[in-house]
């Protein structure tokens, strides 16, 4: 989960969406729908750059 994190604070779009979806199953993580999709929405602005 820690390296997802540095990865995904670093602009790095499949990090960001992986730690999206560890958040929306709790997969390592407490599930959290809302950290989820603040996750998701920055992975998909990165596809847009």
């Amino acid at each position: 989960m820690i390296w997802f994190q540095k990865a995904a604070e670093q602009n790095h779009a499949s990090a960001q969406f992986n730690l999206g979806m560890m958040y929306q199953n709790g997969d390592g993580v407490e599930k959290n729908e809302k950290v989820a999709q603040e996750w998701f929405q920055k992975a998909e602005q990165q596809k847009t750059k």
